[in-house]
C-alpha cells in the first residue's frame, strides 16, 4: 500500500513538473528571436564567431568579463554547428539555446531538496521561479547568467553530501562567470551554521573547487591580469545598483517605467519595499523548513556579500549585479504563501498566489526586448530620407552595423565622441547635412558627458544639433532613440 502511494506521488510530481516545463517553454519561446542587445552582440561577434584560441586563451587586451567562458563554449558549439558559415544576419534563437536550456532547468534544481519533504512548497517555488520575469529574460539572452545560477544551485544542493559533485559544479560555475566565487563564503557559512562538525572537512572541497577553476582560467592568465589592471567602469553608480536590486527581484525590470526613460527611476517606494519585505519575512518563515535552509542561507548570504563587496574593496567596482537575489526572492515568496495552516489563511494565500502568477505572466508576455536594436535600425531605414546617411553612436555602434547593417542607407560608426564628430564633419563636407543618429545608451551618454572619456561632449553635441525624430522604441534595459538633425545645422 505504501509503495503504491509513493508511486502515485512520483507520478503526480512528474506530471506537475512536465506542466511547469511546458509553461516555461511557452513563456520563453516568443522572446527567443528578439533583437540581440549590446552584450549579446559582443558575445557573438567577439567570441562565438572567433577562433577557439580567443575564447580559451585570450591574450593581453583580448579578455573582458563579457566572455562567460563555459556558456560561450556551449554557444559556439551550437551556433557554428547549426548555422555553419551563414551567420549574418544573426540566428538569435540558436545563439540563445544554451541559456534557454539552463534557464528551464533552474526551477527544478532549486526545488530538488524539497521534492520529498515538502512537495507542496516545491510546487509553489517551481512555478514562481519558472515565471519570474528576470529569470525568464536571462534564459532568453545569450549570456551565462542562467547557466551560472543552475550550476550554483546544483553546487548548493551537493553541499554537505556530495563533495565530488560540489567541486565539479562549483568550479564550472566560476568558469562560467567569476562572480560565482561569492558562493564560496556563503557555502562556508552555511556549513558552519548547519553542520558545524563538518566545517573543516568541507573546506577541502571548497578549496579544490577554487583551485580547479583557477586551472581552467590559467590559459587566459595574461588576458585576465591585463584587464583587471584597468577594468571598465560600471554603467550604474552604487546608489542606482542598490535601488535596482529589489525592483529586479520583483519584476525583472526597474519599475516603475517612466514616460521619459531618461528620468531617474528611483521613485515608487512600493516597488522597492514590497520585495524587500517579502524576502525578509519569507526567509524567516522559510527557515522552519529544514530542507530549504542551505539554499535560503546560501542565496541570502551571497546576495548580501555581493551588495557589500563594492564598499569593502575598490577593486570590486564592477560588481553591479547580484543574480542570487532572484532565487532568494522565489524561495521567500513561496514560503509566505505556504506558511499558515489556518483555512482562512490558505484561502488568502491561494488568492495572493494567483494574483502573483497572473502578474508574472503579464510581465513575461509584455516584456520588451532588452534593447530593440534590430527594430531601431529597421525603423530608421524606413523614416530617414534616401539621400541621408545614418550614424550609429556610442556603445554597440560597430557590433550593430556588422550584424544588422543590411540596409538601403549607408551606416556610419560613432563608437566614441571623436568618431562621432569626425563622421559628422565628413558628412557636412560631402552632403551639406548632418547624418541622422541612432543611439542605444542615451542615459549613459548623458551621465558620462561631463567626464573625460569616450562620451565627453557627446550628449551636448547631440542636444545642440539634433531633435528626437520618432517615439523611442522601448527596451527592458534601455530604449532605442532616433535623432534627426536640426535645420539650422545645414551648411
Amino acid at each position: 500500500m505504501q509503495s503504491k502511494s509513493i508511486r502515485e506521488n512520483k507520478s503526480l510530481q512528474l506530471w506537475c513538473g512536465l506542466g511547469i516545463l511546458l509553461l516555461g517553454i511557452a513563456i520563453r519561446l516568443p522572446h527567443l528571436n528578439d533583437s540581440l542587445w549590446y552584450d549579446e552582440m559582443t558575445t557573438l561577434a567577439e567570441y562565438v564567431l572567433q577562433p577557439w584560441s580567443k575564447i580559451l586563451m585570450p591574450a593581453a587586451g583580448e579578455y573582458v568579463p563579457n566572455n562567460h567562458v563555459l556558456h560561450t563554449i556551449f554557444a559556439k558549439i551550437v551556433y557554428t554547428t547549426l548555422a555553419g558559415n551563414d551567420v549574418i544576419p544573426p540566428r538569435e534563437a540558436l545563439l540563445r539555446m544554451p541559456a534557454f536550456v539552463a534557464g528551464l532547468l533552474v526551477p527544478f534544481a532549486l526545488v530538488w531538496p524539497l521534492r520529498r519533504s515538502d512537495p507542496w512548497l516545491a510546487l509553489m517555488v517551481a512555478i514562481v521561479t519558472m515565471l519570474h520575469p528576470w529569470l525568464v529574460t536571462s534564459s532568453v539572452e545569450a549570456r551565462g547568467y542562467s547557466l551560472l545560477l543552475l550550476l550554483g544551485i546544483i553546487a548548493t544542493n551537493c553541499l554537505g553530501t556530495r563533495p565530488i559533485g560540489y567541486v565539479i559544479a562549483m568550479a564550472l560555475a566560476i568558469y562560467t562567470v567569476p562572480l560565482a566565487v561569492l558562493l564560496i563564503p556563503a557555502h562556508a557559512l552555511a556549513i558552519l551554521i548547519l553542520r558545524k562538525s563538518d566545517f573543516k572537512k568541507w573546506l577541502i572541497p571548497m578549496g579544490i573547487a577554487v583551485a580547479f577553476s583557477g586551472l581552467l582560467y590559467l590559459p587566459m592568465y595574461r588576458g585576465l591580469v591585463s584587464y583587471y589592471r584597468h577594468p571598465y567602469g560600471p554603467t550604474l553608480d552604487y546608489r542606482q545598483f542598490l535601488d535596482s536590486l529589489p525592483r529586479y527581484a520583483l519584476a525583472g525590470i526597474r519599475l516603475p517605467q517612466n514616460a521619459d526613460p531618461l528620468a531617474r527611476p528611483e521613485v515608487g517606494a512600493i516597488y522597492w519595499a514590497l520585495p524587500t519585505l517579502a524576502i525578509i519575512f519569507g526567509s524567516i518563515l522559510g527557515w522552519s523548513r529544514i530542507a530549504m535552509r542551505p539554499m535560503l542561507l546560501t542565496m541570502g548570504v551571497a546576495t548580501i556579500w555581493g551588495i557589500l563587496l563594492p564598499l569593502i574593496s575598490t577593486g570590486a567596482t564592477e560588481v553591479r549585479f547580484v543574480p542570487w537575489i532572484m532565487p532568494w526572492f522565489c524561495l521567500a515568496v513561496a514560503s509566505l504563501f505556504t506558511a499558515t495552516p489556518a483555512r482562512w489563511g490558505k484561502i488568502t494565500a491561494a488568492f495572493g498566489f494567483a494574483i502573483l502568477i497572473g502578474w508574472q505572466i503579464q510581465q513575461d508576455v509584455t516584456m520588451p526586448p532588452n534593447q530593440p536594436i534590430r527594430e531601431g535600425i529597421q525603423l530608421a531605414d524606413k523614416i530617414v530620407p534616401p539621400d541621408r546617411d545614418i550614424l550609429i553612436v556610442y556603445l554597440g555602434a560597430r557590433e550593430s552595423m556588422a550584424l544588422y547593417g543590411d540596409t538601403q542607407h549607408q551606416l556610419l560608426p560613432g563608437p566614441d565622441v571623436t568618431w562621432m564628430l569626425d563622421m559628422q564633419r565628413q558628412e557636412l563636407r560631402q552632403t551639406g547635412h548632418l547624418p541622422w543618429v541612432i543611439i542605444f545608451y542615451e542615459q549613459l551618454a548623458r551621465d558620462r558627458d561631463p567626464q573625460p572619456g569616450d562620451a565627453h561632449g557627446m550628449w551636448r553635441s547631440l542636444m545642440a544639433n539634433y531633435h528626437l525624430a520618432h517615439e523611442r522604441l522601448p527596451g527592458r534595459l534601455t530604449p532605442v532613440a532616433i535623432y534627426a538633425p536640426n535645420e539650422n545645422t545645414r551648411r
